[in-house]
């Protein structure tokens, strides 16, 4: 950028039209990708097969007879209104495709919304039959017309005719007010649901489990130290394992699985407030007793997490990346021994991720000249998660997020990804090929910007240090003290992640050495 302050323009005529050039050389492709992308937009409104507005138009929404016929047009429309998006997006420069993403998506939600409206306002609610009644739960769901969505959960209920019946529909209360969402108050008006499910005892043991599970893990999201989190939590892991042992090997792709949702509720609970031991007990019980569904989705789920948790009270693996931001020049890892050590797995696009990037900030601004040194662990992406097409690209993208973006003044070590040949019989769903019908994918190019594609499908292969700390989500977080050994985990975000952080943080820089490990309650002992 020029300064003005310092002359910066007071140069010859020469050099001011050969700025100009440079400068018209950078712009005027830009200017041109954004004229396409307003032009294919315009374009796309002419025709009526673009704007958001004219899509759920087209929908047939006003014409649907049933509110499912309604629910399922809103979907369609939404579903193509942001396929159609993303398409132009992808041909904006990679520092404008954000803005331009945030804006077209936000316009497809607030369309969303009031075609919803539209579409639950046609249909009554006194007069709607119990097979729509869950679409029409749906649509005032999605428009926000919360006292017409408790009315339609209340009559859905109320219309039950069976105890199944009646269980299903209060779990789906349950369901639709145990979110992360951060409306005051919303988790609390589903604990009439469960207060209900539970009065109808072991006919709806299952339903219960799941009821109290979801409860738990909506409470836990605002406050970790809510004592109903923990309450719920304990309820549901009683339940599950009160469940007949034929119930207890279903998972939820066969339409049942409150047993792992019980464990791992509980589970989660004990992790989050330090207590590993009890937290690796519970998911070693739950893994034991799947038998013979050891590699469904679950069990390998609850395997994970047992994995990670048992990372407790061992040497931190280094981190050793190819690319770092905001790190002196040749470094190329950064010592735990001596600090306390935060490591963030995170990403750009991460919702979760950005907003606890202020507590972040917070943080390091508070603890960094004690010994606290955070750092965010990413890898290079690529085109398939809107990212540039080269690394170079793509680091400049990341800094320009993190670093102008976010204000993150912290190291960040950045991986590449690496991708395999995947092998003809390979087809879990932990090596699923990304590449249709034998194309090969697209391999991001260097920094010379060399491409190399194989012929075989390929899958993206993970770095080691994912690998090792076993993140499979984001955020991650990992606390490692001034002996280089991992403290604490957490998973996800956290409404009161600041201040949990805070005391983890200050715990850690108390600490004179390696015997103040054993002394923490429910810590697996130091090597």
């Amino acid at each position: 950028m020029f300064d003005l302050r310092r002359g910066s323009f007071g140069v010859t005529h020469r050099w001011c039209i050969y700025l100009l050039k440079m400068c018209a050389g950078a712009l005027i492709p830009a200017i041109l990708l954004g004229a396409q992308f307003s032009e294919r937009v315009a374009a796309r409104q002419r025709t009526g097969g673009g704007s958001p507005d004219s899509l759920f138009k087209r929908a047939g929404i006003r014409k649907a007879k049933t509110a499912t016929a309604c629910e399922a047009a809103l979907d369609s429309a939404s579903n193509s209104a942001y396929m159609q998006v993303e398409a132009d997006i992808n041909m904006l420069p990679a520092d404008a495709r954000d803005t331009a993403s945030y804006r077209e998506y936000a316009a497809i939600t607030a369309n969303k919304k009031a075609a919803a409206a539209t579409c639950a306002r046609r249909f009554k609610l006194a007069t709607a039959d119990s097979s729509d009644l869950h679409a029409l739960v749906g649509l005032y769901d999605n428009a926000g017309m919360d006292p017409q969505l408790q009315a339609a959960l209340d009559r859905h209920i109320a219309l039950a005719t069976s105890t199944e019946a009646k269980a299903e529909a209060l779990l789906d209360a349950v369901g639709h007010y145990a979110t992360y969402d951060t409306t005051p108050g919303r988790t609390a008006r589903a604990e009439p649901y469960v207060a209900q499910l539970d009065a109808l005892g072991d006919s709806a043991q299952g339903e219960r489990v799941e009821a109290h599970a979801m409860v738990s893990g909506s409470r836990k999201f605002y406050d970790a130290a809510d004592p109903l989190a923990r309450s719920h939590a304990d309820q549901a892991l009683s339940l599950a394992r009160a469940l007949p042992p034929e119930d207890r090997t279903k998972t939820y792709h066969q339409g049942h699985g409150a047993y792992v949702a019980g464990l791992t509720a509980a589970a989660e609970e004990d992790a989050s407030n330090g207590d590993y031991k009890t937290a690796l007990a519970i998911l070693n019980e739950g893994i034991a007793n799947m038998g013979d569904t050891s590699k469904s989705y679950e069990v390998k789920g609850m395997l994970s997490s047992f994995r990670r948790y048992a990372l407790v009270g061992t040497p931190a693996p280094a981190v050793t990346p190819e690319h770092w931001i905001n790190a002196p020049d040749g470094t190329t890892t950064l010592p735990y021994q001596g600090h306390v050590t935060m490591l963030e797995f995170t990403t750009t696009w991460c919702h979760w991720c950005k907003k606890g990037y202020p507590a972040m900030r917070r943080l390091a601004a508070k603890y960094q000249s004690h010994g606290y040194q955070p750092m965010f662990v990413s890898l290079i992406e690529g085109k398939g998660m809107n990212k540039p097409d080269t690394i170079d690209a793509e680091l400049a993208y990341d800094r320009k997020h993190w670093v102008e973006g976010d204000s993150i003044t912290f190291p960040i070590a950045i991986y590449d990804t690496k991708f395999v040949i995947v092998p003809p019989s390979k087809n879990d769903f932990a090596s699923k090929p990304d590449s249709v019908a034998g194309k090969p994918l697209r391999v991001p190019k260097d920094s010379t910007g060399d491409s190399t594609r194989a012929a075989a499908p390929q899958r993206r292969e993970e770095p080691i240090v994912f690998k090792e700390y076993l993140a499979d989500g984001y955020p991650t977080y990992y606390f490692i003290d001034k002996n280089g050994i991992i403290r604490d985990i957490q998973v996800g975000h956290r409404e009161d992640l600041e201040q949990r952080f805070a005391g983890i943080i200050e715990r850690l820089l108390a600490e004179a050495g390696r015997d103040a490990l054993d002394g923490r309650s429910g810590a697996p002992p130091g090597p």
